[in-house]
């Protein structure tokens, strides 16, 4: 569940949004609703650790860290300006 914040009132089902009123709604439905230009996800850490029930600390990251950036040159054009032309097996 998360919370979606209509942008305008709007009927969908058995929901009755009001602009404005928070409705805490799935998912899925949420997304559908945000692509419709009907809702936005409220995803404020606050609101999700309350809704979630836990203690808002969440699990650390498995996703590597980012490797540095390369000062050296990785792309090397010729000096004299001029493309290599890359040879066809194919002749028109």
């Amino acid at each position: 569940m998360v919370e979606a914040i209509p942008l305008t009132d709007f009927l969908h089902g058995k929901i009755d949004a009001r602009e404005g009123k928070p409705l805490y709604i799935e998912n899925a439905l949420a997304l559908e609703l945000e692509r419709a230009g009907l809702v936005r996800i409220n995803l404020t850490p606050g609101a999700a650790a309350k809704k979630a029930g836990d203690d808002g600390a969440g699990q650390a990251s498995s996703a590597s860290a980012a490797a540095p950036v390369s000062t050296q040159q990785t792309l090397h054009l010729p000096k004299d300006g001029a493309t290599k032309r890359r040879k066809s097996g194919m002749q028109s």
